[in-house]
């Protein structure tokens, strides 16, 4: 089966690519396709692969395989990142995809925003710039004007 097919001269994504992207997800924190542990601040483990991540991320590749301390061990401290926030990461790593929910009746301060500046605070560490600017984008869309100059400088703060 081809991966893509062709209907009305438009190209879309047919049922095996479909396939292959809800099976890259099933892999995110899976303990039997992974050979690496991430301790986040949470104390949560995450399991991982480091060719998965090493492909996706210029920053993981050099952690991972270059030499340094983090290549050699098994379980690598996240002390600055919740299991929640790297699990999203991971999702985007595996299978280029984003799910987050923004809370519009939520205060600016609630669990959800707060989220959503944990997560962009997490891609800017990991330099994922194309998945910061998936969020933002959303921000962008789906925040009303006046809080999104008062996120900007809470993620400037905090960055």
């Amino acid at each position: 089966m081809n991966a893509w097919s062709y209907e009305n001269g438009k190209e879309r994504v047919d049922e095996e690519s479909s396939k292959r992207a809800e099976d890259l997800r099933a892999m995110v924190n899976n303990i039997t396709f992974s050979d690496v542990t991430f301790n986040c601040k949470d104390g949560v483990k995450i399991y991982a692969s480091r060719m998965f991540l090493a492909a996706r991320s210029p920053l993981l590749r050099a952690l991972l395989l270059n030499g340094m301390v983090e290549s050699k061990v098994d379980i690598i401290p996240l002390p600055t990142i919740a299991s929640s926030i790297f699990i999203e990461v991971l999702r985007f790593l595996y299978a280029g995809g984003a799910s987050f929910h923004v809370n519009m009746r939520s205060t600016f301060l609630s669990h959800s925003w707060i989220h959503i500046v944990d997560l962009i605070v997490a891609l800017r560490f990991f330099l994922l710039e194309r998945l910061e600017v998936l969020v933002v984008r959303r921000l962008w869309h789906d925040v009303p004007p006046g809080n999104i100059s008062y996120s900007v400088d809470m993620l400037n703060d905090n960055a």
